[in-house]
């Protein structure tokens, strides 16, 4: 967030980064302001079109058949039909039979068209509500237990299918990009999204900054697959060409190290 943040500026961008509020768009999320059409949204829902639903297993869930995650179809499905990013393209992908996976080679050529989106108040409603986040940011006491629940893993569930605050939000937005886990960040949407992830974050750490929740917990790879070694503070994040490579250390305090930034 904050590379993307320093690339906006450079465009001659000069107000604060806004985040998404999930819960205030529960009801009918192609309604928001962020999703209206308007000339100040992102662009509006998908050109509707008749579909199913989707049937997730979801990182975290398990295998079995009422486990997966159930998800109702959305009122959009293909191409912003209005305003912002109407007539933007993507690159990166596409997006996967499987609802999970991006071609082989992403970055294979003749990939390009435009965004899709199938706005859904469903999974908000399930795992991104105020109560969903007031709970993970009350009752989580350690960072293990914060990302546990905030990814909708079943060892923090209770054994439970969910995806958790974090997947339900990527879920609200819906199509391609957006429900792909590895090109997302194609749909502008990402931004606003992760924004929220970041905020809900800023004020658990905020509950007891000096209290240990500078630290983070897991391995190197995502779901330790294939195994490898233990992440640590004093490892590197790399953004490739955007950004200086930075230890997570360093960004661990939203007011000191390379950051300066609070929520309201």
């Amino acid at each position: 967030m904050h590379t993307y943040e320093t690339h906006l500026r450079s465009c001659g961008y000069t107000g604060a980064l806004p985040y998404w509020s999930w819960p205030l768009d529960l009801s009918s999320v192609r309604f928001s302001p962020l999703f209206d059409g308007s000339d100040t949204s992102i662009g509006s829902d998908g050109i509707p079109t008749p579909h199913e639903g989707m049937k997730l297993n979801w990182p975290g869930t398990t295998p079995s058949g009422e486990s997966f995650v159930h998800i109702s179809p959305g009122s959009g499905g293909k191409c912003i039909q209005s305003g912002p990013f109407a007539n933007a393209t993507v690159n990166f992908g596409p997006y996967g039979e499987t609802g999970s996976l991006s071609s082989p080679d992403p970055t294979a050529a003749g990939q390009a068209r435009g965004i899709k989106r199938d706005l859904n108040g469903d999974p908000g409603r399930r795992w991104s509500t105020f109560r969903n986040i007031t709970e993970l940011i009350l009752e989580s006491k350690n960072i293990e237990w914060f990302q546990g629940v905030l990814q909708g893993m079943t060892q923090y569930t209770g054994g439970a299918a969910s995806l958790g605050v974090h997947g339900a939000g990527h879920y609200m937005i819906g199509g391609d990009p957006g429900s792909d886990a590895w090109i997302t960040p194609g749909d502008p949407a990402f931004y606003f999204h992760h924004g929220g992830v970041d905020r809900v974050w800023w004020l658990w750490q905020m509950l007891d900054l000096d209290g240990g929740r500078k630290d983070v917990f897991g391995t190197n790879t995502m779901m330790n697959n294939p195994p490898s070694g233990e992440t640590t503070v004093e490892d590197w994040l790399d953004m490739g060409p955007l950004a200086e490579r930075v230890r997570i250390k360093e960004v661990m305090n939203s007011l000191g190290g390379e950051l300066c930034y609070v929520y309201i």
